[in-house]
């Protein structure tokens, strides 16, 4: 909350009337920046989020099957900070890979917002590593309903999964510099972190104008 001692008054004004109020140059680039936003369709965007999930125990190190492997005590700690960076961006539906690491990232948020978590077997890495197309028809399928119905939408996949999907979402960019944030080098994003896509419906599909880093911080 602002410090009440440094805001002398409150008022609304049009956005060419701000212009003229603001003095300080940064100030005026952050309008000339949401003005752009405006125009590109901002308010009816929908807030799409691909999570990486919270570090696993390492593969060497662990005997059971691949899909069974859980998330370290870091990465769950990455897990729960990483709950209330999520909740800023408000997902009502909750997707992931049906294997244990990526459900026990969204499990926290899952419990404090009481809803259930959607198993998608296609982004599983076996399933990706078969069949990279039928992944990206799925997370496409999802990016589509969300943007559509404007439902904000919470994704958790694995890193090799991630990759392939910018490969298609660089696409999808409005503007170059924005392609530019989903890395093409791996490991693409650190694990229990996020990247909030801010998507629009055009009439050539889903257009991606944002883009947004959730980083939790952890102590």
């Amino acid at each position: 909350r602002a410090d009440v001692g440094e805001i002398n008054s409150v008022l609304w004004l049009t956005p060419a009337a701000a212009r003229k109020k603001l003095t300080h140059s940064t100030d005026k680039d952050l309008l000339a920046v949401f003005m752009d936003r405006i125009s590109e369709g901002a308010e009816q965007a929908v807030a799409f989020l691909v999570v990486r999930h919270g570090k696993a125990e390492a593969r060497k190190a662990w005997k059971g099957e691949e899909a069974h492997r859980p998330i370290t005590p870091r990465g769950a700690a990455y897990a729960f900070a990483l709950s209330y960076e999520l909740a800023c961006f408000n997902p009502t539906r909750l997707v992931s890979s049906p294997w244990i690491r990526c459900l026990e990232t969204l499990d926290m948020f899952s419990w404090q917002t009481h809803q259930s978590i959607v198993h998608l077997p296609q982004l599983t890495e076996d399933a990706f590593a078969q069949n990279p197309h039928t992944s990206w028809e799925c997370f496409y399928t999802e990016m589509l309903n969300a943007v559509r119905s404007g439902t904000p939408t919470a994704i958790c996949m694995h890193r090799p999964v991630i990759g392939g999907m910018y490969d298609h979402l660089r696409g999808l960019c409005a503007r170059k510099q924005l392609a530019k944030q989903l890395i093409a080098k791996s490991p693409y994003m650190p694990t229990g972190t996020a990247m909030s896509l801010f998507i629009i419906d055009t009439p050539q599909g889903p257009s991606i104008i944002d883009i947004q880093k959730v980083s939790p911080i952890v102590y």
